[in-house]
C-alpha cells in the first residue's frame, strides 16, 4: 500500500509514469492496476486516518478513488488514458476481506478511465457501462490463460 499522504509518495509516482509514458511512447493507455487493495494498512495508520478526515473522505475505498483520479490527472496531463481494474471504482465489495464501511464513497472515478472488468457481476459491470465508463472485458472466469482447462474449457474461452 503507498502512504498516500506522503507528497514525496505522489513524486515517486509520477516519476515512474513518466519514464513509462517515455519507455511505451507510442501507447496512448497507461494501466495502473489498483486490485486487490486490502485497507487494513490504511486503517491502522494515524496519518492516513488524518488524511482522509482533511480531506473530507468517508472511507478507505473514497481515499482509493482520490488517489487514482490524482494519478489519472497526471496521466491525462501526459496525453494519455488511464486504466486500472474495476476496485478503482470504488464503491463495490468484490473480496471477502472487504467490510461494506470500507466502500462507502462520495468521490467519483474520474470519467476518461478506462475501467477494466475482472471480476464481479454482470449487474456491476452494467452499472459501471452506464455510469459512461468505457470497459475493457476479461472477465477472469472465461478469458484468464493462467487457469487450467479444467477451469476454462475451450468452448466457455
Amino acid at each position: 500500500m503507498f502512504n498516500v499522504a506522503n507528497s514525496q509518495t505522489i513524486e515517486f509516482l509520477e516519476n515512474v509514469l513518466d519514464e513509462v509514458i517515455d519507455l511505451f511512447s507510442t501507447s496512448d493507455v497507461i494501466h495502473i492496476g489498483g486490485d486487490e487493495v486490502k485497507y487494513d494498512q490504511w486503517k491502522s495508520s494515524t496519518e492516513i486516518k488524518k488524511f482522509i478526515n482533511e480531506h473530507n473522505l468517508q472511507s478507505p475505498a473514497d481515499l482509493q478513488i482520490w488517489f487514482t483520479n490524482k494519478i489519472s490527472n497526471f496521466i491525462n496531463g501526459k496525453h494519455r488514458r488511464m486504466m486500472g481494474w474495476n476496485e478503482i471504482m470504488g464503491d463495490m465489495k468484490l473480496h471477502h476481506y472487504t467490510i461494506e464501511s470500507d466502500i462507502l464513497t462520495k468521490e467519483k472515478l474520474a470519467q476518461n478511465t478506462i475501467v477494466h472488468f475482472w471480476t464481479g457481476s454482470l449487474d456491476l459491470l452494467n452499472k459501471i457501462i452506464s455510469h459512461g465508463y468505457d470497459v475493457i472485458n476479461s472477465y477472469c472466469e472465461y478469458t484468464y490463460l493462467d487457469y487450467s482447462h479444467y477451469r476454462i474449457s475451450l468452448e466457455k474461452a
